[in-house]
């Protein structure tokens, strides 16, 4: 396995179901295998599978951190000395010029969601967990948390983020407000 460099890619992992890779300025996609680096940038859709995605946060080759992703679709971004591995969701398909109704009412193709399942291997000893981790963003708010299980929800009028375990600090990029979950 190809190990990832921050700020350039992350490295696929165990992978269930199938899942493509649009590479940056491609519109080619292509199924995603095992141990295949993914560059920053490129469109994942695990709208039917999951991927395991290891991320470089630190210099030294231990320091990586790796999450478990699906059912949608995203992109990841990193900067070059980042801890943190944002991942920006595709905006849905279709969104009205103007929208009023709420998310639920909205048509299956005007929602994406990503589910992120983030672990960090386990400390030895003394040794602190690396830093970073990655983030959730969508049009209207970004979450973020270590060693959880959270949903994130992108619809047209807005972005939902539902935890499953753990707790993750949602910020309302509206508003400016960061609310715990």
């Amino acid at each position: 396995i190809t190990p990832p460099r921050q700020g350039v890619d992350t490295t696929a992992g165990k992978i269930t179901g199938r899942v493509l890779v649009t590479a940056p300025n491609s519109t080619t996609s292509m199924p995603l295998a095992p141990g295949t680096p993914v560059p920053m940038g490129a469109l994942l859709d695990t709208r039917n599978g999951s991927v395991q995605l290891f991320a470089a946060v630190g210099s030294k080759p231990k320091d990586t951190i790796y999450g478990i992703f699906s059912q949608g679709l995203f992109s990841s971004r990193q900067g070059p000395r980042s801890a943190a591995v944002e991942v920006q969701l595709a905006r849905p398909d279709v969104c009205p010029a103007t929208t009023r109704a709420r998310a639920s009412a909205l048509p299956a193709p005007s929602r994406n969601t990503v589910r992120v399942r983030e672990r960090h291997p386990k400390a030895r000893k003394k040794r602190r967990q690396p830093r970073g981790g990655f983030h959730t963003v969508g049009g209207y708010s970004s979450a973020a948390a270590l060693g959880t299980d959270w949903l994130t929800t992108e619809a047209c009028d807005s972005t939902a983020t539902v935890v499953r375990q753990g707790i993750v600090a949602v910020r309302d990029l509206v508003t400016g407000q960061t609310v715990t979950l």
